[in-house]
């Protein structure tokens, strides 16, 4: 994998927090700020995903006979008490 050198400036305060966090994680700087972005870019793509699902159902909600088929289908199944 290529690796990109990058410069960037943060508030003292944050610079702080991000080094005790990534000390205590055992990371490099780099680590630390790759799997940031990393996360932040994984978390982005799933709301994108989520929000695209939820426009999809408000455009194209289920209709009277299929939530009536999933219902007679939910009846059917017998639920293991937990106790």
């Amino acid at each position: 994998m290529t690796a990109r050198k990058f410069a960037i400036s943060l508030p003292e305060e944050l610079f702080q927090h991000l080094e005790q966090d990534r000390r205590e994680q055992n990371m490099n700087r780099s680590q630390y700020v790759a799997h940031a972005v990393t996360d932040h870019l994984h978390r982005k793509r799933e709301r994108e995903l989520e929000e695209r699902l939820i426009r999809g159902y408000l455009e194209h909600p289920e209709t009277e006979e299929e939530v009536a088929s999933l219902e007679a289908a939910a009846s059917t199944v017998e639920l293991d008490p937990w106790e």
